[in-house]
């Protein structure tokens, strides 16, 4: 049994107490009906696409062998940037980091700030970003300028860290990990997780020392919790996992769903269909687990040994196939988790996004390049003398972003070469 809190703001505490179900087995096979058409074409908006984590853009890169490609721009990164990903909506362009960079989309610096301890949201209705930052409160900036318009403090102490914020139209979803104070333990631990949904409200009011007035919540589930805590949404659900625990939420907190195993979530995303993907660390070695609708194990793959430290969660394409990126390489299964194939490039780690006709858009070292349905790769620009440190990303526009260590670089078609080069 496991008891949960609903804190909410000048409501008495309501305490609720579930019994996780045991992880079984499907009883039925799946049936994989194809993808819907993407939403209109956008950029990603916060690290590895959008809420559901799954790394699949909106916008369709087409044969990438057609045109021939050259550099729009290489801007200068701050040096303490180290890039983790890139965003991008309208004309601006967001380095996610812990020191973040926000340009327009022609390579024009416009702000950085220090990110805090959440990754960076864009919040595409209004053109702006949230993150939680380092005082444990949710903050917004306008794209076109990078300035804090508000803030609102959140119901987790000053020391937790956010693993994950996502945005459902006015709404956002942030879960949270909140760490025991005592200063004289050491490694410290996790003691509570808090999921904590905020209606920003319409229009968005802030008072003139920018506190946020017109949020309304439902509250904030919170629950003990031991390991690491990791969290995607789609439109009607929260997915939240911890140590041998997955609890499915609506957006108004109500438990939906709660699954007991036997494992360490590393990564989750989600698909169509009610469908969660899990890398997980099991007694047996990680494993990628999809659970359908109703929380049942449709299938538990193999993972290589590296796999075990990935933070990359699982990509799905609109096929319904699976990508598991490590360090090494990128490990390819069906949609019922048969092994397809295996990409390990010659050097560099590899990092990959789906476009929205399935093609796998990779950047490694200082090249940019696609791997089919079938695994095989090829290149088509490279950048000598850097090694890019992102996924590259695709505007609707057509152009191509990544980041290196050094520089944010764009790439787009410059003219159609009439080739149609066959992958090799």
């Amino acid at each position: 049994m496991t008891t949960f809190s609903l804190l909410a703001f000048m409501k008495p505490t309501r305490v609720v107490e579930v019994e996780p179900r045991p992880l079984r087995a499907a009883s039925l096979p799946e049936r994989f009906a194809p993808a819907p058409p993407p939403a209109a074409p956008t950029g990603p908006t916060q690290p590895f696409a959008d809420a559901r984590q799954n790394s699949r853009l909106a916008v369709a890169l087409n044969d990438p062998f057609s045109v021939a490609w050259g550099q729009r721009f290489a801007v200068p990164l701050r040096p303490d940037t180290h890039p983790h990903s890139v965003l991008q909506h309208g004309d601006a362009v967001l380095v996610q980091a812990p020191v973040w960079q926000l340009f327009g989309l022609d390579g024009r610096a416009r702000r950085a700030g220090t990110t805090g301890s959440s990754p960076l949201v864009i919040t595409a209705d209004d053109g702006s970003f949230c993150w939680v930052n380092g005082d444990g409160c949710l903050v917004s900036a306008p794209l076109a300028t990078g300035r804090t318009l508000w803030s609102y403090g959140l119901r987790l102490n000053d020391g937790a860290t956010y693993p994950f914020v996502g945005v459902r139209g006015r709404k956002v979803v942030v879960v949270g990990g909140e760490f025991d104070s005592n200063p004289e333990e050491n490694p410290k631990q996790a003691t509570r997780l808090g999921l904590e949904v905020v209606d920003l409200g319409d229009p968005i009011e802030a008072s003139d020392s920018g506190i946020l007035r017109s949020a309304t919540t439902p509250g904030t589930l919170t629950t003990e919790f031991s390991g690491d805590v990791v969290g995607a949404m789609d439109e009607g659900r929260v997915v939240v996992a911890w140590r041998n625990h997955v609890l499915v939420a609506g957006l108004d907190l109500a438990v939906k769903q709660y699954v007991r195993g036997a494992f360490e979530p590393r990564a989750v995303s989600l698909g169509e269909a009610g469908r969660t993907y899990l890398i997980v660390r099991t007694a047996e070695g990680p494993r990628l687990w999809m659970l359908n609708a109703e929380g049942d194990q449709v299938f538990a793959a193999t993972l290589p040994d590296d796999a075990d430290d990935t933070r990359v969660p699982p990509l799905v394409a609109p096929d319904h196939r699976v990508f598991v990126v490590t360090d090494s390489r990128i490990v390819a299964f069906g949609p019922t988790g048969e092994f397809a194939w295996e990409f390990v490039p010659p050097r560099g780690r590899p990092r990959a996004v789906v476009t929205a006709e399935g093609w796998l858009l990779v950047s490694v070292d200082d090249a940019l390049g696609v791997l089919d349905a079938f695994g095989r790769a090829a290149s088509f620009f490279r950048l000598p003398g850097e090694v890019f440190a992102t996924a590259p990303v695709l505007t609707p526009g057509g152009e191509i972003l990544a980041a290196t260590e050094k520089l944010l670089v764009c790439i787009a078609p410059q003219f159609e070469t009439g080739e149609r080069t066959l992958m090799r």
